[in-house]
């Protein structure tokens, strides 16, 4: 959430999704986070009636994503913004264009488009898929990965102009939470009670070396600009 709110301070934001990632009530939610640092804000969500009660103090308008550039224009009325923040959706469209049609008609010329989103290269998650567990949210759909939202931007008039990830917690931690699932294997608990994040020993030594320059963490975050 610093890191979205970093991105946008001081700029008239349009917040897709204020009732969902982030939204559950606490003073830290994405929604309270963006409102404190913008110029102005917007927050735009399929449901407006009813949603956890960090985003009812914020002005809010009905927009689903996955109507594109035609809900955009009916929501709008023309409004125009230097930032469209996109908190954990993309991964539940089942056109992830439409997030990018939504942000060509809410941006001006020089806005950008924020977006948070599950990483794909998270070592616990591409363990998990390597095993055929299925953790990940039911709503789910597809993963992003840089290269190929680059690709997809790139289609949609948009350019990649940065990525990082976040939300791997500190070599130590990370070590004693792996040592405690390989402790937890050898007596026998079942899997499924083994941290989320969890990995093999073997597999998480490797990457202690130069940790923070490795795209590990647990939520990717993209910046994205107009296309020249």
């Amino acid at each position: 959430m610093d890191l979205l709110a970093g991105y946008v301070r001081g700029m008239d934001v349009l917040d897709l999704g204020c009732r969902g990632y982030g939204a559950s009530g606490a003073s830290n939610s994405l929604a309270h986070a963006l409102h404190g640092v913008a110029r102005s804000y917007l927050g735009a969500d399929v449901e407006v009636s009813s949603g956890p009660s960090a985003a009812r103090d914020q002005p809010v308008v009905h927009l689903d994503v996955s109507e594109g550039a035609q809900a955009a224009m009916r929501a709008l009325h023309g409004r125009a913004f230097d930032a469209v923040v996109a908190g954990e959706i993309l991964e539940h469209l089942a056109r992830p264009d439409t997030l990018f049609e939504v942000a060509d008609v809410a941006l001006r010329p020089t806005g950008i488009l924020v977006l948070s989103t599950p990483n794909p290269y998270a070592p616990h998650r591409a363990y998990r898929g390597l095993r055929r567990d299925t953790w990940e949210s039911a709503d789910h759909v597809l993963y992003g990965f840089p290269s190929g939202l680059a690709e997809l931007a790139d289609r949609c008039g948009f350019t990649l102009a940065s990525w990082t990830t976040v939300g791997w917690t500190s070599r130590r931690a990370r070590l004693r939470e792996s040592v405690l699932g390989l402790v937890r294997r050898i007596s026998g608990t079942p899997v499924a009670a083994l941290p989320v994040s969890y990995l093999p020993l073997f597999q998480l030594l490797p990457l202690l070396r130069r940790w923070h320059l490795r795209p590990i963490g647990e939520t990717m975050v993209c910046r994205f600009t107009r296309r020249a």
